[in-house]
């Protein structure tokens, strides 16, 4: 048996925090009140190569961390009790792979507790087991958790367990695709020519019943001017488009998402469940501008999982798409965890599971 330590960044809290002054509501005041801060401190994970498997203490924290956003703007403690620092290739997973172990291998992440600097790395193991108390789950969960300083809103969809007011004989399978036309159709020539003319286009879609794109559409052309880059608009209604589009970009009423997103270097689109999986099993990354019904809840998911970012409606604009898009295509850790999740989608065994599980309960009904 052999143990590993990995250093995932560092932290600096303050002193009052290390040797607590007062006690109670009076102890946080004084700890977010004191102007002395400690020297950075490590920010441990340790790893544990054990006969019956690879095991993970605490994950240590992720590089995103210190991206604006990430820690709640409304909590004291984020906005004045603490400072860190981590870059991407400090985090557990990168780390795991210089040693020569893939984090998918590890078989079981136990964690000591689920502030961030102990579980801000979970990400990366969405094949483990995950081994906590159930004290610590229940107290960092909801609302109130997150007044408490846990981000229940960052874990990986995965981590979080069936909800209580799910039905009890609920079963999960996992995406089902469905391309309008055939499996069989094929690239248009015309598609085909503009795939083969240049890089890899920017995918923008605001949805099949979406009409009123026209605004949605011109800051998209914008943004890919900005960057430089190509564009598909897809939309069933041209008068949403200008009247003359470029050579850079081309327009389709439809286009095969299971054929042509994996040709694509980024999706933009209004969250819908369906174009969300189309983009996770294609391996891109995803820009989603929310609009109502589950997309929110689709648009929060994708940035949990860091395959993505979202944009509300009056943040939407060409500066701040281009912006994100900008973000998404260059990260390299969003291009890897873009191709962890995709690993994990069959849709061919997702069908037959789906039906199986429908037939089963006919024949149990019959």
């Amino acid at each position: 048996m052999r143990m590993h330590v990995f250093q995932t960044g560092t932290v600096a809290i303050k002193q009052r925090q290390v040797h607590g002054v007062g006690a109670g509501m009076q102890r946080r005041l004084n700890t977010l009140l004191d102007h002395t801060w400690t020297d950075p401190l490590p920010i441990y994970a340790w790893v544990i190569e054990h006969p019956e498997g690879i095991i993970v203490v605490d994950t240590g924290e992720t590089a995103r961390a210190t991206e604006p956003g990430y820690f709640p703007w409304w909590h004291p403690y984020y906005r004045l009790g603490v400072r860190e620092w981590v870059r991407p290739e400090e985090e557990v997973g990168p780390q795991l792979r210089t040693l020569g172990i893939p984090p998918e291998e590890v078989r079981w992440v136990v964690l000591t507790h689920l502030h961030s600097d102990h579980a801000g790395g979970l990400a990366h193991f969405p094949k483990a087991d995950i081994l906590l108390s159930r004290t610590e789950y229940q107290s960092a969960a909801g609302w109130r958790g997150q007044v408490r300083g846990y981000l229940p809103q960052q874990w990986p969809t995965w981590f979080a367990p069936p909800q209580p007011d799910w039905p009890p004989q609920t079963q999960l399978t996992s995406f089902v695709f469905y391309d309008k036309q055939n499996g069989h159709e094929s690239i248009s020539e015309r598609l085909e020519e503009f795939l083969s003319a240049g890089s890899a286009p920017i995918i923008f879609t605001p949805g099949t019943a979406m009409k009123h794109a026209n605004q949605f559409f011109a800051d998209c052309i914008k943004a890919c001017q900005m960057l430089g880059r190509r564009g598909i608009l897809l939309t069933q209604h041209p008068d949403q488009l200008p009247r003359e589009l470029q050579m850079d970009f081309q327009h389709f009423a439809y286009l095969p998402f299971s054929k042509i997103l994996p040709r694509a270097v980024a999706l933009v689109h209004h969250g819908g469940i369906g174009t969300t999986a189309q983009a996770i099993a294609a391996r891109i990354p995803q820009v989603i501008r929310p609009m109502a019904h589950d997309q929110p809840d689709n648009a929060a998911r994708v940035e949990r999982l860091g395959i993505g970012t979202s944009l509300s409606p009056p943040k939407f604009n060409a500066a701040s798409l281009a912006e994100k898009l900008n973000t998404v295509i260059t990260a390299e850790r969003v291009l890897d965890r873009c191709k962890s999740f995709a690993r994990k989608i069959k849709p061919d065994q997702s069908l037959d599971d789906t039906c199986t599980i429908i037939e089963d309960f006919a024949r149990k009904q019959s």
